[in-house]
């Protein structure tokens, strides 16, 4: 089982659909903040508010995908 040891923050690298949603709300249920990095025109913007942060970027923007989850902390993403 997953469980944060401190304030432990995880990434999402999230794509269309509801999964990245889906996944959002039980992570944070276990006591993580998500910091989201969401696809312009693929990610649902209601993942906003499930989310404790968000970056929205253009697909294929991966130095910069990088660059806003090393800002907000992020050691793991998926």
């Amino acid at each position: 089982m997953i469980s944060p040891d401190r304030d432990e923050r995880i990434g999402l690298i999230a794509g269309n659909g509801r999964f990245p949603i889906i996944f959002a709300d039980n992570v944070r249920r276990l006591g993580f903040s998500v910091s989201a990095i969401a696809h312009v025109g693929e990610t649902l913007p209601e993942l906003e508010s499930h989310v404790d942060r968000i970056h929205w970027l253009k697909v294929g923007q991966f130095s910069k995908a990088l660059a806003a989850l090393k800002g907000d902390g992020i050691r793991q993403a998926v």
